[in-house]
């Protein structure tokens, strides 16, 4: 073989390539090949093909072309949120699975809130209470109390119902008059709710008397105080 820098012809190359063709490198040939090239680099005996060259402004004429003709295909589609109605673009990667347009209509979603509720249950089975074996100190008690509490609203307070025997001896007076029936849609049994038809903080006098209640359910008792259907 002849010594010294030779150049071969461009027919021995194709023949070279053809003959290469559907030939690959064993993973062993492919790590002695990538550690001889660190090597090298590493030694300075070889350097990256572009190293202190730089592009012709021709050539980043070309590729700017190049990349502005180029379409970008999009296979996503497009969704509605199940709970806002607002539609959002998908990637081919989450088209089964997404249903919410946002982080927001997830949490709201009842759904996800059963999930979450039947998840904490779980974890919650044979664990004691985080709050078991602490109290309250004077001073966070203190500071909890009227206008400190983020529960005042700046009405007359009540006494807790639950607690107050009157009270209780009221509502089942009232709910034993009406026969356990609401006054508003009729409803028998079920989560009743006795209603002071002359308000608590205005008239303390009536707060235990039978004549100024009456029974309604849970909706009919909050429509009662939003819209005021009955006049008081």
């Amino acid at each position: 073989m002849p010594s010294g820098v030779y150049k071969r012809t461009i027919e021995t190359r194709k023949k070279i390539s053809e003959a290469n063709k559907g030939k690959k490198h064993s993973e062993e040939t492919r790590r002695e090949m990538s550690e001889m090239l660190k090597k090298q680099y590493k030694e300075g005996k070889r350097k990256p093909p572009m190293s202190g060259k730089h592009h012709s402004e021709e050539a980043r004429r070309k590729m700017s072309k190049a990349q502005k003709e180029r379409k970008r295909i999009k296979r996503g589609i497009w969704k509605t949120c199940i709970i806002c109605g607002k539609k959002f673009y998908v990637p081919p990667c989450r088209i089964e699975k997404a249903e919410y347009c946002s982080k927001k209509c997830m949490y709201d979603s009842p759904i996800i809130k059963a999930k979450f509720s039947e998840r904490m249950k779980k974890w919650r089975i044979g664990k004691p209470s985080p709050a078991k074996g602490k109290k309250w100190t004077k001073k966070s008690r203190e500071n909890r109390k009227g206008k400190l509490n983020p529960n005042y609203k700046g009405t007359t307070p009540r006494s807790h119902h639950m607690q107050d025997r009157k009270y209780k001896e009221w509502r089942l007076a009232v709910f034993k008059r009406d026969n356990f029936t609401c006054m508003g849609c009729k409803q028998v049994g079920g989560f009743l709710q006795a209603h002071h038809l002359k308000k608590w903080s205005k008239y303390p006098k009536l707060r235990y008397v039978a004549n100024n209640g009456v029974t309604l359910c849970k909706d009919c008792h909050s429509i009662l105080h939003r819209i005021k259907l009955i006049k008081q």
